[in-house]
């Protein structure tokens, strides 16, 4: 059985297309990360950085809320697989 965190990635490797130009249709696009997001932690946020060179940076936080870190960390890891 896959853990959220897990998921997580799957489903955002299925739609990294769209994450990318976010731009299209932002708030729709950042209400769904978020619902993704808030299934492994209802306190985890994220930012995207601009494109530069085909790439895009994506930040995830627990913004503060030191019990949310370990998810954080946890997500860090699997995306580093």
């Amino acid at each position: 059985m896959a853990s959220p965190e897990a998921d997580f990635w799957k489903w955002f490797e299925a739609n990294h297309a769209e994450l990318f130009d976010f731009e299209r249709d932002q708030d729709r696009i950042f209400d769904r990360l978020a619902a993704e997001m808030h299934k492994v932690d209802h306190d985890l946020t994220f930012e995207f950085g601009p494109k530069e060179n085909g790439k895009r940076e994506f930040i995830i936080s627990a913004d503060g809320i030191v019990r949310a870190f370990p998810k954080v960390e946890t997500l860090y890891v699997l995306a580093q697989t």
